[in-house]
């Protein structure tokens, strides 16, 4: 029976979804690391990712402390509750999530809601869609900067800074530092909510890598099996070839 090339277009996706499998491993198993870098961007495996007990236990700390700021008048919990939560469900670069304006929130009037990166890596302009659990935190944010103050017109930064008018790489890579230390022994980066978020996505589409290359960014769905092909469970694994043999 002939095949179609539509599957055989899958049929290769997932043959070379599991050479870099075996080839991260083997490098993983050869290095004996959790993380390296290569092309100045970061390749991790599972060591990386943050466990969901952990997302939980950051999510409540940061609600907790985020409320308790509110009432004092205090910014930086709220912002950095944000922060992190974004960072988790949407997989946005850090230097993404330092250029965002408020015109860059497309949260009502669209059939999904979505973030507009305007300068991604390479320059590059796409959207990214939300769940509806991050509209609602982001519509109480923008809320929130209205009563506290900062501005928001539509060129205004989303994480405002008085200082230098919008927070630094290294301002945000601090803030996930402070609390991520607070709730696990582990170390993590902040560029572990990129990961985490590739990773849980990946698994939840069952291996659907065009939807994960979309969503990073990424130029060349090469790429995003290059850095998260080892995140396909054994299970998704045995399902696909049993869709594709």
């Amino acid at each position: 029976m002939a095949i179609s090339k539509e599957k055989r277009s899958v049929t290769g996706l997932f043959k070379q979804a599991l050479k870099f499998i075996f080839l991260h491993d083997l490098q993983t198993h050869r290095k004996g690391k959790h993380c390296e870098k290569r092309d100045k961007d970061w390749i991790c495996d599972e060591g990386r990712l943050i466990p969901r007990p952990v997302q939980q236990r950051l999510k409540q700390l940061l609600g907790n402390e985020s409320k308790k700021a509110k009432k004092k008048g205090v910014k930086f919990p709220v912002k950095d509750y944000l922060l992190i939560d974004l960072g988790l469900q949407s997989g946005l670069r850090v230097e993404e999530m330092c250029n965002l304006e408020i015109r860059d929130l497309y949260l009502d009037d669209v059939v999904i809601p979505f973030v507009h990166v305007r300068h991604g890596k390479g320059d590059e302009e796409r959207r990214v869609q939300i769940p509806t659990e991050l509209v609602r935190h982001l519509k109480k944010y923008m809320s929130w900067k209205k009563k506290f103050g900062e501005p928001t017109n539509e060129t205004a930064p989303l994480f405002y800074s008085v200082r230098r008018g919008k927070f630094t790489k290294m301002a945000l890579q601090k803030s996930f530092g402070r609390w991520i230390k607070k709730v696990t022994k582990m170390h993590h980066s902040i560029h572990d909510l990129r990961h985490t978020y590739a990773s849980e996505l990946l698994l939840a589409s069952g291996g659907d890598f065009t939807l994960v290359s979309r969503q990073l960014g990424h130029r060349n769905i090469n790429t995003t099996m290059k850095y998260y092909a080892h995140v396909v469970s054994e299970n998704t694994v045995n399902s696909l070839k049993k869709l594709y043999k």
